[in-house]
């Protein structure tokens, strides 16, 4: 599969994206329904000799599971492949979805994205959703610490408003919408 640079980022892709909530589980969270690990991680590997170079994921696809397989998918080849992932859309203890920008939540969520994904960096990481409650700047300051630290290679937002990319560009470069 032909590669193409993505955007103005000096990271070739493949213009063929992989959305991690399909193989996030039995239904929880975000996701699409039953998938087996075993399934999933062949599914992953297959896209990824395939060319598939590009692969989107999030904490909330299946309560983490989208992440933990792509780490172990990915494990070997983590520097030939491009991973998105994302907060702001968490959930509580009986796994009711809760979407927050609370820079404490953001930081969590960064820090178990890390993990999951077995990784010490995101190539991109961006903010999921808006939050009325909590101004845009605040939780962009912890992306552009991590990006800062190294952890965060570029900053996104996702389904966000005028308003709020022009806030978050106050703090940060964003490289995606």
């Amino acid at each position: 599969m032909k590669k193409r640079k993505l955007g103005s980022l000096d990271f070739q892709v493949s213009p063929v994206s992989f959305g991690g909530a399909s193989i996030s589980s039995e239904g929880r969270g975000y996701s699409f329904g039953y998938i087996s690990e075993k399934e999933a991680i062949a599914l992953l590997r297959k896209a990824y000799d395939r060319g598939i170079s590009l692969f989107d994921a999030a904490p909330i696809y299946g309560h983490g599971v989208s992440e933990t397989r792509m780490g172990k998918a990915f494990k070997d080849v983590r520097e030939k492949v491009f991973i998105v992932t994302k907060s702001g859309v968490t959930w509580d203890e009986n796994k009711q979805i809760i979407r927050t920008n609370d820079p404490e939540v953001t930081q969590r969520m960064l820090e178990q994205s890390l993990s999951d994904l077995k990784t010490d960096y995101i190539d991109l990481y961006m903010i999921h959703w808006p939050d009325q409650e909590v101004d845009i700047r605040i939780p962009m300051e912890v992306l552009q610490k991590g990006q800062d630290q190294g952890r965060i290679i570029h900053i996104g937002l996702c389904n966000t408003r005028l308003e709020d990319l022009e806030k978050a560009q106050e703090v940060a470069s964003i490289v995606a919408v």
